[in-house]
């Protein structure tokens, strides 16, 4: 899993089966450990996040609003331990 600059969440196929391949997410941010995390989401709802395709077999989502919500600037970009 990785965190664009953008705000884009991008998971491989693996993750997003182990998921349970949903087709909306909900995301939490943790303010201790400054890490976000990624559960699937029972319905859709306002506060969830669709999950898109990128390339063949990534999913994307775009987490931009979390982190603005939490004033998290895109710096934590990187690769994301799951």
């Amino acid at each position: 899993v990785s965190l664009n600059p953008n705000g884009s969440l991008v998971m491989n196929a693996v993750v997003y089966v182990e998921l349970g391949s949903p087709a909306e997410v909900d995301l939490f941010y943790n303010w201790a450990e400054k890490t976000i995390g990624v559960l699937p989401a029972p319905e859709a709802t306002r506060d969830s996040y669709p999950v898109g395709s990128r390339g063949k077999s990534a999913k994307v989502v775009r987490a931009l609003r979390l982190l603005q919500r939490c004033r998290t600037a895109p710096a934590i970009a990187g690769r994301l331990d799951v």
